[in-house]
């Protein structure tokens, strides 16, 4: 395969961009699971079924992946970068790249590359490093997963009803227009007292996400609304 690249360092290390087709990630990567494997680089936990089945079924919902993964290419990869051409070159053959970054985003997508095909030609933003010691594996999976903050469950929900997506949680959008109404309605006891993003910050009140989380059960098909 030879793929467009860009080069580039950090703190010493070679790292590539590019962009992969998701036929071409289902084939070439695995997970190495830290206290399982042995081999070098292996960094990774135990994956998560249902964290699986959420981003096949959000693939598979006309879903994308905007974000880079990070992939590290073993050292019998013939992993190879010609600066004349900016492009990186490798043989397309199973298990020569460990997923530093992105293992359930790939293997969700190898489910849904299964159901629908064509999902294998959506191109993903990919960093590609090579051969690089496990100490290294370890400094940018704890970057990743401890430095960066999580996004605060209201700022989700209040913009979930924005997206256009086909397999959306209604259960989600309804929760959050009812939110809206008796935070809004001049009849509703809860008027000013739900905290949506953005909004001015007061003593007491309730955060939009543990009321969206209480209205979930009862707006689902067979919930009591």
């Amino acid at each position: 395969m030879d793929i467009n690249a860009l080069k580039f360092e950090q703190n010493g290390n070679t790292f590539y961009l590019c962009l992969l087709p998701g036929d071409i990630i289902k084939d070439i990567t695995y997970v190495a699971r830290r206290g399982v494997d042995e081999e070098r680089g292996a960094v990774q936990r135990i994956l998560n079924k249902a964290r699986i089945t959420g981003i096949k079924e959000f693939l598979l919902g006309n879903g994308f992946f905007p974000n880079n993964i990070i992939l590290n290419f073993k050292s019998d990869s013939d992993l190879s970068f010609s600066k004349g051409t900016s492009k990186i070159s490798f043989e397309q053959k199973s298990r020569i790249a460990q997923i530093i970054d992105g293992q359930h985003r790939i293997e969700g997508l190898k489910e849904a590359i299964k159901a629908n095909s064509d999902i294998g030609k959506m191109l993903v933003p990919t960093v590609i490093s090579d051969n690089l010691e496990t100490s290294v594996c370890a400094e940018i999976f704890i970057s990743i997963n401890t430095e960066q903050k999580s996004v605060p469950k209201s700022l989700i929900y209040d913009l979930y009803g924005l997206m256009n997506i086909s397999d959306k949680d209604f259960n989600i959008e309804r929760g959050a227009d009812i939110a809206k109404i008796l935070n809004t309605d001049d009849t509703s006891p809860y008027q000013g007292y739900i905290k949506f993003p953005g909004s001015r910050k007061f003593k007491g009140g309730i955060q939009l996400s543990s009321l969206v989380n209480s209205l979930k059960p009862l707006v689902k098909n067979d919930g009591e609304f």
